[in-house]
């Protein structure tokens, strides 16, 4: 089984409700349109977008955590992003 195994406590910590959920689908999508996808300017570019839509950093990055990693901790969402592409 080649799933990723998430934590459903972390899960439902996380991406539980529907504020986490609609943040974390909408950067998703946003993502998709930048023309690179380097940490440092995806960093940039997740504290810039928060700003402009009044979300708090935390709330997306732990949703955007959960969902790439399926865990609560690691290297900063960045990099995963980076790494995955």
């Amino acid at each position: 089984d080649d799933a990723l195994p998430y934590d459903t406590d972390t899960l439902k910590k996380r991406l539980g409700d529907e504020a986490a959920q609609s943040a974390a689908r909408e950067y998703v999508d946003h993502l998709s349109k930048l023309p690179s996808l380097n940490a440092q300017e995806i960093e940039q570019d997740i504290k810039a977008y928060v700003e402009t839509k009044g979300i708090k950093l935390g709330l997306l990055m732990n949703a955007l955590r959960v969902a790439v990693t399926g865990k609560a901790s690691g290297l900063a969402v960045y990099e995963y992003i980076e790494l995955l592409g």
